[in-house]
């Protein structure tokens, strides 16, 4: 009798246990019905040397370029490369890490542009050309002006910001220029008009930090935001102004945007939406009239809108503010459609919106979450614990990636923890 007992109590354990479900192959909700463990279609990992090399603040940009995701990785040195991984499958295509200074360079994604398959940034006084489809240098070079540019393109002519002027001796100014993907030294465009009166010690005085080129009754204009600094103190007053490109000069250009503070300046590029754009000074997001530079509607907040800022989609207004409350907002009035559960300082949410649904990391939640745009739920908080390879259970706020490739999947939702790099089927 103990034999046919013995071999049903070997048979019951052996059932319990190929009915366990193993987590790696199924989704898992958290009291609240939010998704918190989702396997992934890929895992790829993105340090040789057993660590991770922090560059969250590094990247930030939507680095999706066809089907190549561009990601940050460390080798067996520490030194930091970068890797072209084929989005649908995960296969390395290349790897690249031909920096002047591989051990000390970082790159910051929000300025990273690609034309004809030539991946291009400048940070500080270094710039690169990569080719995307191979991983080799184009072109590299090293100058004496240290600046972090980005651009915007119209009818095939580029506006970079962020470089400074030599044309007014002893003075920091920086302006609008135009010039060829290729040009080391482009060529100055516009500068705002320049207090000479109002000059900081180090010489620092006027600045345009931000430019939207637009088309107005067929001609080429530059919606441009710019500061002014009003010494001994460091106090900033925000304008905001219309320059023709053609006739060479300003429709308006000193139209007031909130009020002279320490932290006056534009946090975020101008966002347009019709014939408005859409910006923030501090706690405050104001929405203008370009064309005539009317404020349409302004409103605060309890706190600011710095490191996630905004992004507008399907006429939803999706803000991110450090209260750690994520607003909808009607992007024609002003008024809130819905708020949700942001997470403080997160990740950069411009591009970061597929198909209806918002993807960040929360730097104060260590989730990353995935927002419904339309009715502000929550359908993912993926918690960094349950992917947990190494003690550093966090999400990297710099790599958060959005991409649709337009084959029989939803999209693509790429993101890297402390030693891997994950790539997940998008919630819509």
């Amino acid at each position: 009798m103990k034999y046919p007992y013995f071999i049903f109590l070997c048979f019951f354990f052996i059932s319990i246990s190929c009915g366990k479900t193993d987590e790696s192959d199924s989704t898992a909700k958290n009291s609240r019905g939010q998704i918190e463990f989702l396997p992934p279609i890929w895992i790829n990992t993105h340090t040789e040397s057993g660590r991770w090399l922090d560059y969250s603040s590094s990247t930030g940009g939507n680095w999706i370029f066809g089907n190549i995701a561009v990601v940050p990785f460390s080798n067996l040195e520490g030194k930091m490369t970068l890797r072209g991984f084929d989005i649908s499958s995960g296969e390395l295509i290349w790897e690249w890490g031909d920096f002047f200074y591989p051990e000390q360079e970082a790159i910051n994604g929000r300025y990273i542009f690609e034309e004809d398959g030539i991946l291009h940034w400048k940070t500080g006084n270094k710039a690169y050309w990569v080719d995307i489809r191979n991983g080799t240098t184009v072109q590299k070079y090293e100058t004496d002006t240290f600046v972090t540019i980005y651009r915007n393109d119209l009818n095939g002519t580029i506006y970079w910001n962020g470089l400074e002027t030599d044309s007014l001796p002893g003075l920091k100014v920086t302006g609008v220029f135009t010039g060829d993907f290729y040009e080391p030294s482009p060529t100055l465009t516009l500068l705002p008009d320049v207090d000479t009166t109002k000059v900081f010690a180090d010489g620092r005085a006027t600045s345009i930090t931000t430019s939207l080129p637009v088309v107005i009754d067929g001609q080429p204009h530059l919606v441009v935001g710019w500061q002014q600094i009003f010494p001994p103190q460091w106090i900033v007053q925000s304008y905001m102004g219309l320059y023709n490109l053609d006739e060479k000069e300003w429709v308006y250009n000193n139209v007031v945007l909130g009020e002279q503070h320490a932290w006056g300046n534009i946090e975020n590029p101008l966002v347009k939406n019709d014939n408005t754009i859409i910006s923030n000074i501090r706690t405050k997001l104001f929405c203008y009239n370009y064309l005539t530079g009317q404020e349409i509607w302004s409103k605060e907040f309890d706190h600011k809108f710095t490191f996630s800022g905004y992004e507008i989609s399907d006429g939803i207004l999706v803000a991110n503010c450090e209260n750690g409350v994520l607003f909808g907002i009607n992007p024609e009035t002003g008024q809130t459609i819905w708020t949700g559960e942001g997470a403080g300082t997160s990740s950069y949410i411009h591009d970061r919106i597929l198909n209806g649904v918002v993807y960040f990391v929360g730097g104060s939640s260590k989730y990353f979450h995935a927002v419904d745009i339309q009715t502000g739920q929550t359908l993912w908080k993926l918690d960094p614990d349950r992917y947990q390879e190494t003690s550093n259970t966090y999400w990297n706020v710099g790599t958060v990636y959005c991409a649709d490739l337009e084959d029989e999947k939803n999209g693509y939702i790429i993101i890297q923890n402390a030693l891997n790099t994950y790539c997940f089927e998008a919630a819509k």
